[in-house]
């Protein structure tokens, strides 16, 4: 990517970091005024001799480079002009702008070993910079004067010194960081403080009143040459540069406080026009020029070999915390690996049809894995019905239906808290005494006595909960497993919850099927109960209207009889009164069914009634004594019924009885028993008679029908049967075939049942 351009607008961040570098010094006179006068080619050693002499330090560091064991001279013996002439004027050019360079930043040995900017390595690293551009500057023979390298490759990084000089606490952070990610330090710098420090290095040298060749080199080094732009006329100085900072960051030599490469050294030599030969020649003499030139940066006593001594021992440092990191990734991989291979483990395992209890059992197989657990249950609670489906891993799958035994509300309250423990990223939590009761239920399997409460949560929604046999250790291993863990209990809720949705939906459809049934004999129920209502009213209707004529007609035949005396007429008189009392007696019958008596509920022993109603039957020669048989419990329950009404009830089924079956080979049984509910006593009436057709059956209830020969029944006997029953909330069952007799099923209700 192209830098931008100086006339760039930066944003406030930008420039709030670089108004820091207005609390740095000026670069000093004496500095700025020598490296004028070295760029002048009319300049005299005379005029450089006399503004060095202006500046003791500057002076003193002259004299001691001239003094140094290389020269051969006696520093007491030495001059100012002396050693200008002796050194050159490129020496001193780096010498002094060197030399107040680190003086605006405080020297090499501030804060030499502290944390993280360490200066002194630093400066070594800037060192090692320069010489190897003064190296590579004098091997490919490019316009780049040697001397000219080593003053960019020194102050290459000098951004890196202000930021850390001005704002040292926010440079600390940015160091740290790019440690910890080992990322680019210009990608933190400019995450964290919005510039980085080649940005900030431009600034500064421009601010200095630094040649543009170094302003260029400070600000674009890092750029590879095809993304330098065209404008830039100092290609070949950048070029250089970034060669000798991978080249040394590269061999560990000093502290840059950037450990990533992009680019090896290698491939920018090759685009440099470096042999490789000639790169491998510059590197073994880097230790020995550092050495010989550490002075300038205020370093005296060190070596070539202590150069990459220390490097050999940065380069074990990086490579055993790489390797720790690396151990520390493995370990990591191989949980995720048992968080995915759980994944599919539960995936394959969950059927679209499977109960809720079995996707418990295969999700506590699955979380057991996960974990490394060696007992999981994961369980789910209904607190309303106080029901739980649950299911184990021990190593094997099993699943449990059960009804809660403790305290619901405070389960529930237990269960909600370690929800919103799990949202708020804390996923274990000890099982606290809410969960006694299923702690209990598993003891034999939950053998570990750490048993930890890991909620199953999906969209922060609590879909049920397991319970974890495991140890600490083992559990403060997996807590940092965040992610995963919150993957691994959304997608077991999810099972859970499809699941819970499967079986209410097949309860619904059960539900709407009865109901759909249920509604359907209603409406027959509705058409028979209207049907009905109008048959009844035209029996009261008809019956009103036929008291009048019939007691007309009863009394004058009375009349009329005692005015003759011809036994003819007299005979045919009372057979006229005769049958107008049977007209009087079947309206009587039509109204006493279409306004029939209010019970009065009372409870009832049957077995002393049913066998009062036998016993009736055997004395009128109905029955014999072996044709009927009575089963009751022993300890059949009262019935809550009008006493009148179940009397005249088993009357009428036991007449059609003995009417429907052949007198030589009758068989009458009368059975009882208990319902599921316990709420009605099932009485079955049954006969070995002809039996019914299905359209006779279907009809069987119904007023005013029967499939007797004519004049044998009014069809009132079932139907009375089905309104006493309907009065007493009761009901009847018919089953009947031909040729194999009727079963008339009665359900009572229990004395007591309706509280």
């Amino acid at each position: 990517m192209s830098p931008k351009t100086p006339t760039s607008s930066p944003p406030p961040q930008v420039e709030m970091v670089l108004a820091h570098l207005d609390n740095l010094p000026p670069l000093s006179a004496v500095a700025a005024r020598i490296l004028t006068l070295t760029d002048d080619p009319r300049t005299n050693a005379r005029d450089i001799v006399r503004l060095i002499e202006t500046d003791p330090a500057l002076t003193a560091r002259i004299l001691s480079l001239v003094g140094r064991a290389e020269h051969g001279l006696r520093r007491e013996a030495m001059t100012v002009e002396q050693a200008v002439v002796l050194l050159g004027f490129d020496t001193v050019w780096q010498v002094t702008l060197a030399s107040k360079v680190l003086e605006v930043f405080g020297g090499p040995a501030a804060r030499k070993s502290g944390e993280g900017f360490d200066r002194a390595e630093f400066w070594k690293h800037c060192l090692g910079v320069a010489c190897a551009s003064r190296r590579i500057a004098a091997a490919v023979k490019s316009s780049v004067r040697p001397e000219e390298a080593f003053v960019l490759g020194l102050l290459h990084d000098l951004g890196k010194d202000a930021l850390n000089a001005t704002m040292p606490k926010s440079y600390l952070k940015v160091l740290r960081k790019a440690e910890e990610t080992q990322a680019d330090l210009c990608d933190v710098e400019r995450l964290l403080l919005g510039v980085d420090h080649a940005v900030v290095g431009r600034r500064l040298a421009e601010r200095w009143g630094l040649p543009r060749p170094l302003v260029e080199a400070i600000w674009l080094h890092h750029h590879p040459a095809e993304a330098l732009p065209g404008s830039i006329a100092a290609g070949r100085h950048v070029q250089i540069v970034t060669l000798a900072d991978v080249l040394v960051r590269e061999h560990r030599i000093g502290w840059s406080g950037n450990r990533h490469l992009p680019t090896a050294s290698s491939e920018l030599a090759t685009a440099l026009g470096l042999s490789e030969a000639a790169r491998a020649e510059i590197v073994q003499a880097l230790a020995g020029e550092i050495e010989a030139r550490a002075a300038w940066i205020g370093v005296d006593d060190l070596t070539s070999d202590e150069v990459y001594l220390k490097a050999l021992v940065r380069s074990a440092e990086e490579l055993t915390a790489a390797n720790a990191a690396l151990l520390e990734q493995n370990r990591r991989l191989l949980r995720q690996s048992r968080y995915f291979s759980a994944l599919g483990r539960l995936n394959r395992g969950v059927s679209p049809r499977a109960a809720v209890r079995e996707v418990c059992a295969v999700s506590a197989d699955a979380l057991r894995e996960a974990l490394d657990a060696s007992a999981v249950v994961v369980f789910t609670f209904d607190e309303p019905s106080g029901w739980c489906e649950a299911g184990l891993s021990d190593g094997k799958p099993a699943s449990d239906l059960f009804e809660w035994g403790g305290d619901r509300p405070m389960l529930k309250a237990e269960l909600d808290s370690a929800a919103q423990s799990a949202i708020n990223g804390a996923w274990f939590l000890p099982a606290g005494q809410a969960l006694g009761p299923i702690v209990d239920r598993f003891r034999a399997k939950l053998k570990s006595e750490a048993i930890w409460l890991f909620p199953i949560v999906r969209d922060r929604r609590l879909i049920a909960a397991s319970l974890v046999s495991a140890e600490s250790e083992q559990i403060a291993r997996v807590r940092g497993d965040g992610a995963e863990l919150e993957a691994l209990s959304a997608a077991i809720g999810l099972a859970v919850w499809q699941s819970q949705s499967q079986a209410a939906a097949i309860s619904l459809s059960d539900e709407l099927a009865e109901a759909n049934r249920r509604s359907a004999a209603m409406q027959a129920e509705l058409l028979r109960s209207r049907t009905l209502q109008t048959v009844v009213a035209m029996a009261a209707g008809a019956a009103h209207e036929l008291n009048n004529p019939l007691a007309v007609i009863s009394g004058r035949a009375q009349l009329l009889r005692g005015q003759t005396q011809d036994a003819r007429v007299r005979e045919g008189l009372d057979l006229i009164h005769a049958q107008a009392q049977a007209c009087s007696d079947i309206v009587t019958d039509l109204m006493n069914f279409a306004r029939p008596t209010p019970p009065s509920p009372e409870p009832i022993e049957l077995p002393p009634m049913l066998e009062k109603l036998l016993a009736a039957l055997v004395a009128g020669g109905a029955i014999t004594s072996g044709q009927a048989v009575l089963e009751l419990p022993s300890h059949t329950p009262c019935v809550r019924f009008d006493r009148a009404h179940l009397e005249r009830l088993f009357q009428e089924l036991l007449a059609n009885a003995v009417e429907a079956t052949d007198s030589a080979n009758r068989r009458l049984t009368i059975k009882a028993s208990l319902d599921l509910a316990e709420e009605n006593l099932v009485v079955t009436v049954a006969d070995n008679g002809r039996g019914m057709t299905p359209e006779v059956r279907s009809r069987a209830a119904d007023p005013f029908f029967s499939h007797r020969p004519a004049g044998r029944g009014r069809g009132l006997g079932l139907a009375r049967v089905q309104q006493w029953l309907h009065l007493n909330a009761g009901s009847m069952r018919i089953e009947s075939e031909p040729g194999r007799g009727t079963r008339v099923q009665l359900r009572l209700p229990v004395a007591g049942s309706e509280g």
